[in-house]
């Protein structure tokens, strides 16, 4: 991106959630935490995390934020689908 230029967030229902991830991880892929293959979609239905933007901390809660989560052990994994719903939650909650 050029300087200047402002980073849209992709924000997706949570079915284009679903056919992004698993045509970019070959679904089904193996979880990080348990090594099975057990990742799913799923959705947090409220998610709060610390930021740091311009060397300020922000507390940001992220309403149906789409993940990915195993099934058999629960741990979760952020995308770039993720991290961009918490963009967009970090850009909404800057403006205020």
């Amino acid at each position: 991106m050029g300087k200047g230029s402002k980073r849209r967030p992709c924000l997706v229902s949570q079915e284009e959630f679903a056919r992004n991830w698993k045509r970019i991880f070959r679904y089904p892929s193996h979880c990080i935490e348990c090594g099975k293959i057990a990742l799913d979609v799923a959705t947090l239905a409220h998610y709060e995390i610390d930021c740091l933007w311009d060397n300020v901390l922000h507390h940001v809660v992220v309403v149906d934020m789409h993940i990915l989560k195993c099934k058999e052990c629960g741990d979760i994994l952020f995308d770039n689908i993720t991290d961009d719903q918490i963009q967009a939650a970090l850009e909404k909650h800057y403006e205020h």
